[in-house]
């Protein structure tokens, strides 16, 4: 029993480790992240460097979401530096210390909005945290916001 546990081990690190190498070499980031949570150590902050950004879609008109975005943002100190027109909504770019944040808002109807934040230190290392936290704290404001 006690050779069967060693050749497992044995058998199993250069296993993990050689899917590992695989998967980073083809830029297979869902397949990486799902290997972490095999339980290799390695392997565990591929979903923080490269994860997609965070959105949502909330039941509340383009102006109102806006106004409670930019109300956000002043309280978790993120400076907007550039707002750029997109079909249908705005591109707002934003940056606190080392941080920068892309926001795209987008008008899906007459009462539905869509928010899509991207939060990080460059293209690679992203904070999916921070960027869950601006769309909770904007809904949460956007719920209270008199207009």
């Amino acid at each position: 029993m006690v050779s069967m546990k060693i050749y497992s081990k044995r058998l199993i690190r250069p296993v993990l480790l050689g899917l590992f190498l695989i998967f980073t070499l083809s830029g297979c980031t869902a397949a990486i992240g799902a290997l972490g949570t095999l339980g290799s150590g390695v392997i565990g902050g591929a979903d923080y460097l490269a994860s997609s950004p965070v959105s949502k879609a909330v039941s509340y008109d383009y102006d109102r979401v806006k106004k409670a975005l930019l109300v956000t943002l002043c309280k978790m100190v993120i400076e907007v530096e550039k707002v750029k027109e997109i079909d249908k909504g705005e591109k707002i770019y934003a940056k606190a210390d080392d941080l920068e944040v892309v926001i795209k808002l987008k008008k899906i109807t007459r009462s539905v909005t869509r928010i899509e934040i991207a939060a990080g230190e460059g293209v690679v290392k992203r904070d999916k945290a921070t960027a869950t936290e601006i769309v909770q704290k904007t809904t949460e404001i956007a719920e209270t916001l008199v207009t």
